[in-house]
């Protein structure tokens, strides 16, 4: 766990020399954070610019002293709620982005926010409840933008027409949430962010004893000691692309009515956060956590038509590539 110190804000704060009683900007993203203490409101009341995603913080807390704060960034942490803003009145811009906010109903608690024009909530269950766009619309009717989209005219007139209706629903909907589900997703996000961590200690220490060589590249014995390589420089090296399965996943791979179809079990509560898809011409690599799953294709492929889905019933991710001139 990192602590929000003193001596962090000052590492974090070399563009302004160091000075946190004037500093308007500061971020602090990806430090596996896990609490907001009241470090930032004794020594950065002037900070108007907030990064804080991609950490583990499970509330929104301490932040009252930021009176100037316009721009507050906490996508990808383990939040719940929306809370502890009422005093932040000059906040424009909230980015909750894949959270765990269940409870739709805490958007009332932005009300008192009059300058706030844009947020972001995709990602979080709660979208998913029937008229989410309408309720949120209608509570806080300055809103210009949600979820990148602008509000129109004519949502104002029927969020403000059915808000007490939908009002209403959204709670009988929150009753039926499964919160103990959540809390094991809450869980499965930690425990990745610790093995991200722990693999990235490993994979250093094994470059300082010059321990190197995955999958294929390994098998060859061709490849020196020192950073991976990217498909393109494999291509460069060996004239292709090297397979590989870092994570030892029990993937399918196969042909099926004209496409490629990869299916990886990445494990139904982890976070998409962590997965990146790169399909090329011949060959697809999926990096999750870190680790890389990398494929050549037999025929070459339509990259730009390619498809990746997310199987709700059991986590896996399924990519779909259509094969070029197929009869």
């Amino acid at each position: 766990m990192v602590e929000i110190t003193e001596e962090l804000l000052r590492k974090r704060s070399e563009h302004n020399e160091g000075q946190l009683s004037t500093l308007k900007e500061i971020t602090l993203h990806q430090f596996d954070i896990e609490e907001i203490n009241e470090v930032l409101g004794v020594f950065c009341r002037e900070l108007q610019i907030l990064y804080l995603q991609n950490n583990l913080i499970g509330t929104i807390k301490n932040l009252h002293h930021l009176k100037d704060l316009r721009y507050l960034n906490m996508a990808v942490n383990n939040l719940t709620r929306v809370e502890g803003l009422e005093s932040n009145e000059h906040l424009e811009k909230l980015d909750l982005t894949a959270n765990f906010v269940w409870d739709l109903l805490s958007v009332e608690r932005l009300k008192c926010n009059y300058n706030l024009k844009e947020l972001h909530l995709l990602g979080n269950p709660c979208t998913k409840y029937e008229n989410y766009r309408l309720f949120v619309i209608g509570t806080l009717p300055h809103l210009q933008i949600l979820d990148g989209d602008k509000v129109s005219k004519s949502e104002k007139i029927l969020a403000e027409q059915l808000l007490a209706q939908i009002r209403i629903s959204i709670q009988e909907e929150q009753q039926r949430v499964n919160v103990t589900e959540l809390m094991k997703a809450i869980e499965q996000r930690n425990e990745d962010k610790k093995e991200i961590a722990n693999s990235k200690n490993e994979r250093e220490k094994a470059q300082e004893k010059n321990i190197d060589g995955i999958g294929e590249v390994d098998r060859l014995g061709s490849l020196s000691s020192g950073p991976k390589l990217t498909p393109e420089q494999e291509i460069e090296k060996y004239g292709k692309v090297m397979q590989k399965n870092e994570g030892k996943w029990q993937f399918k791979f196969f042909e099926e009515k004209g496409h490629y179809v990869l299916d990886i079990p990445a494990g139904k509560y982890m976070s998409l956060s962590y997965v990146d898809i790169d399909v090329q011409p011949t060959w697809v690599r999926v990096t999750i956590k870190g680790k890389v799953l990398q494929l050549r294709f037999d025929k070459e492929v339509s990259s730009s038509k390619a498809s990746a889905q997310r199987s709700t019933v059991t986590g896996n991710i399924v990519i779909r590539v259509p094969i070029s001139n197929n009869p």
